[in-house]
């Protein structure tokens, strides 16, 4: 699954990896890691949120939040996700699975929200903001975390 997700979405570069252009073949598993991983990160009687990047859905997301990483900021070819401080990773990786559940909700018709692009998708205050504006988001993120 990996290699496919690879070939088909990240090779093709960081715009093919939002949210928003994902076929639902790679967000769904991606919206399923991003839920595991959210609710490792945000209850500390879980396992370690690292665990959770450690299997194939995982290594989804993983591959997808770093495309848009280096993306960003423009990280040389040889950059590794592992020289990244461990919060700052978490940190993103957390608002790249946020970004994913919400795009999964706006194409199931729940709600509508603004467009998250690579501008926009490790802002944590721009989520904050979409959610605040929009209790339906907050429940949904509920169930879903």
């Amino acid at each position: 699954m990996i290699n496919s997700f690879m070939d088909e979405a990240v090779n093709s570069g960081a715009e093919a990896v939002l949210p928003k252009n994902l076929k639902d073949k790679w967000l769904d598993p991606i919206c399923e890691a991003g839920a595991e991983f959210l609710k490792s990160a945000f209850n500390e009687k879980q396992e370690d949120p690292e665990t959770f990047l450690n299997h194939e859905k995982g290594l989804l997301l993983l591959a997808a939040a770093s495309e848009l990483i280096q993306s960003r900021y423009d990280y040389p070819a040889g950059f590794h996700i592992a020289t990244l401080p461990q919060d700052i990773l978490f940190e993103y990786i957390s608002c790249y699975s946020l970004a994913a559940l919400l795009e999964k909700g706006k194409r199931e018709s729940l709600f509508e929200i603004p467009d998250i692009d690579e501008d926009n998708i490790f802002d944590q205050d721009f989520i904050s903001e979409i959610e605040q504006k929009n209790p339906a988001v907050t429940s949904y993120l509920y169930s879903r975390i």
